[in-house]
């Protein structure tokens, strides 16, 4: 595996195909834990650009962490074009969104 200056992992155990199910849920901490498997190689073939794109679907429902993980695709050039002002902006967007557990608002529906 690749060395990666992000040094996160996905926050579950789960195998890449249980982490795929999960994310076509569209929940965004799903999304992120694919696009993390994705980043790093866990147990599929590493695809920076697919990560980029899973952390890209989760943002959209403004999850903080998948704001951030573009901020750090920006940053380092891991599936984008190295860019630091929209590296920036991302991690600006990222500090100022609120954070919430996800698994307690669906709950509350």
């Amino acid at each position: 595996m690749a060395y990666h200056p992000i040094n996160t992992e996905p926050k579950t155990e789960l195998s890449f195909s249980e982490c795929k199910k999960l994310a076509e849920t569209g929940n965004p901490a799903d999304l992120v834990n694919l696009g993390k498997c994705y980043l790093y190689g866990i147990g599929t073939i590493e695809n920076t650009g697919e990560a980029t794109r899973c952390f890209e679907k989760a943002a959209k429902q403004g999850y903080p962490e998948a704001i951030y993980l573009i901020g750090n695709s920006y940053y380092y050039g891991l599936g984008n074009t190295q860019n630091y002002e929209l590296a920036f902006k991302y991690y600006t967007d990222a500090a100022f969104t609120t954070p919430w557990d996800y698994s307690v608002e669906k709950d509350m529906t």
